[in-house]
């Protein structure tokens, strides 16, 4: 926060910060630097034990890359960009398009599953894996299901999918979510998934 105060902001700066939730001095701190508190972070793990094949995914193919990348443009809402009122929609849209091309080209993330029925691409999760004391751990970076195929099980077979992939390499596996995606919650609560740590994400602009 001192060093913001001295600090000359390039036109068009964006910031964010990441706190615990129980930094709240921090918080205060930041605020005073015209950070403003977007929304509440909510990060939850699960042991990764031997676990079924998903037939229905599959490692991304180029084959995929137009269905893959309009999923990420149309599918989200609880994302900490378009909670932001001075992200529009459509900048928030284009940011979940451009991290999953980052994924599609290679330069970002270590594994992109795809679900899909028959040659209908319905879903995608992009993982990374994160390197800790214990061992590797597996992360959900960005997992999106179509619009028209939402609230049918494909984000629980894309987890599965994950699970399966990751279960020779990985130890455990986490996942980020917002604490306004109730229904998030809910699968990741459902497939096992322990809350391990909350925090706030805050941004900042010029």
């Amino acid at each position: 926060a001192a060093a913001f105060a001295a600090h000359q902001s390039p036109a068009n700066a964006f910031y964010t910060a990441k706190v615990g939730a129980l930094d709240v001095a921090l918080v205060d701190a930041l605020s005073a630097a015209g950070f403003s508190v977007i929304e509440s972070s909510l990060t939850f793990s699960r042991p990764i034990e031997r676990h079924a094949p998903v037939a229905q995914v599959s490692v991304y193919q180029p084959k995929w890359r137009d269905a893959v990348l309009d999923i990420a443009e149309h599918a989200f809402i609880y994302t900490r960009f378009h909670a932001d009122p001075k992200i529009g929609r459509s900048v928030a849209d284009r940011i979940k398009r451009e991290w999953i091309q980052s994924y599609v080209d290679g330069r970002r993330g270590d594994t992109l599953l795809v679900a899909h029925e028959g040659d209908t691409v319905v879903g995608f999760n992009a993982l990374l894996v994160s390197d800790r004391p214990s061992g590797p751990v597996a992360v959900i970076d960005l997992i999106g299901v179509h619009r028209n195929h939402q609230q049918r099980g494909i984000g629980r077979l894309m987890v599965d999918g994950g699970l399966h992939h990751y279960q020779e390499r990985c130890g455990a596996m986490e996942v980020g979510t917002q604490a306004s995606n109730v229904p998030s919650v809910r699968l990741y609560e459902r497939m096992g998934f322990r809350l391990i740590r909350s925090g706030f994400v805050l941004h900042r602009h010029g």
